[in-house]
């Protein structure tokens, strides 16, 4: 638990002060580390409540870092479903 609370603080004082390719970094990689960490998506949108400005090459769209992290999220749960080798339980 305090390694989960621990990973989060890191990843906020990222998103706040180091550049996004950092942050998306730190991010994967508590995301293969915790199961469901949906801590990144909710500090990605602070970082983007905080400085997002509207991009013409994201078609004009703010929350950048918070779509790349939910994106991020769904397909690395769906590999560590696919990449771990999990035992059947016997019935």
């Amino acid at each position: 638990m305090i390694k989960r609370v621990l990973a989060g603080v890191v990843l906020f004082i990222s998103v706040l002060f180091f550049p996004l390719w950092v942050s998306l970094l730190l991010a994967a990689a508590a995301m293969f580390y915790f199961p469901l960490f949906f801590e990144a998506p909710f500090l990605f949108l602070i970082s983007d409540l905080l400085y997002a400005v509207p991009e013409e090459r994201y078609f004009k769209m703010a929350i950048v870092s918070v779509a790349t992290s939910i994106i991020l999220l769904v397909a690395i749960e769906f590999a560590k479903k696919k990449i771990r080798l999990y035992s059947k339980k016997p019935k």
